[in-house]
């Protein structure tokens, strides 16, 4: 746990600033006797109501870090909201300037719920930093136009995710007569247009929703792939690729799930997540499939 004033230049209009985060680093990353930038970093954000080692806890952070040897830095940022995107990808600067072995081509940023927010808020302040993001049944956050502008010249690989009792989810498609199964809903206009925006952002067009056609996400997308979590629950992940063939832009909707909490989320952040880096030199994003 850190508590510092390294970022009271960032403040609100009431005086507060992000003063509060927790390092978890593995042992080699510590004692610096890993090599130079060979260490994924995680900035991982907790929601509202939740403090970060709750929450990192609960999604299977804690565990997932443990066995690949990855860093995770978790802002306490309850009551900074409105400062995420300045102090944000300063926060992750200052992970990258203290800690030799950590991988500044492979950053990525996750959160829950308002952590999804704050992940989307960091984007919205530099997404060069970030090789890849996951915001995770996440309140909506749509950047500023002068925020948009980076995109211009920046791509940033994101995977949404909800599941079928979150709010992201509504019973809209039913009115269509078809035969779902029990818990088979829609995803809701703000995950409609965050990833429309996200394909603008990323040089892709549009989808064109059609639930009839597509139950659940709307689209048929050019990847799809359903798996079991932990022999619970089936989730389904929809990837949209760019003209290059990578995957850019992903849903993913985990079945009978309410908005909170579960152990396999850290998982899906990771398994979308690991794939990409960002050349250093050039600021491209590279995909790479095979990495496990």
């Amino acid at each position: 746990e850190h508590q510092e004033a390294r970022f009271k230049d960032i403040v609100s209009r009431t005086g507060e600033y992000l003063d509060t985060w927790y390092e978890l680093l593995p042992e080699e990353v510590k004692n610096n006797t890993a090599p130079g930038h060979s260490v994924p970093l995680v900035l991982a954000n907790h929601g509202g109501g939740d403090d970060p080692l709750q929450y990192l806890d609960e999604i299977g952070m804690l565990a997932l870090a443990g066995e690949k040897r990855i860093a995770v830095v978790a802002p306490f940022h309850s009551n900074v909201t409105d400062l995420l995107s300045d102090v944000l990808p300063k926060l992750v600067r200052y992970m990258l300037d203290t800690y030799p072995a950590l991988d500044p081509s492979r950053v990525y940023g996750t959160g829950y719920s308002m952590g999804g927010r704050a992940t989307m808020a960091g984007l919205s302040g530099n997404a060069g930093v970030f090789a890849a993001a996951v915001p995770q049944g996440a309140v909506t956050y749509l950047a500023t136009e002068d925020q948009a502008k980076q995109y211009t010249h920046t791509d940033i690989p994101i995977l949404f995710t909800t599941s079928t009792y979150d709010f992201h989810m509504d019973e809209a498609a039913l009115t269509l007569r078809l035969n779902y199964y029990f818990g088979m809903k829609a995803i809701t206009f703000d995950y409609t247009t965050l990833i429309n925006q996200y394909l603008g952002y990323n040089g892709m067009d549009p989808v064109r929703f059609d639930f009839a056609a597509y139950p659940m996400s709307g689209f048929k997308g050019d990847a799809y792939e359903r798996v079991m979590l932990d022999n619970e629950y089936a989730t389904h992940t929809w990837l949209i690729h760019n003209r290059d063939g990578v995957p850019m832009v992903g849903l993913n909707v985990t079945e009978f799930l309410p908005h909170g909490l579960y152990q396999e989320y850290a998982g899906i952040f990771w398994n979308f997540a690991k794939h990409y880096s960002r050349n250093p030199e050039t600021g491209k994003i590279v995909y790479n499939p095979f990495v496990h």
